[in-house]
């Protein structure tokens, strides 16, 4: 699966980078009960991250 998404900051800790996850994508994940994904960025990576879910929609955390 490809999407791209926007760097996005929480602004409330040193772990608050994070790309938005559109809701579809997220849900086909979850029925697939998977919330490991391998993440590019610019064609660089890729790097292992998880799907995570805050009050108002899903996200990879960005922590490289």
């Amino acid at each position: 699966m490809d999407f791209q998404g926007i760097l996005e900051n929480f602004e409330f800790n040193h772990w608050s980078f994070h790309v938005a996850v559109p809701e579809e994508l997220a849900n086909e994940l979850l029925k697939k009960n998977q919330r490991r994904v391998l993440v590019k960025f610019n064609q660089v990576g890729p790097y292992h991250m998880a799907l995570m879910k805050a009050k108002a929609y899903w996200y990879i955390l960005i922590n490289h």
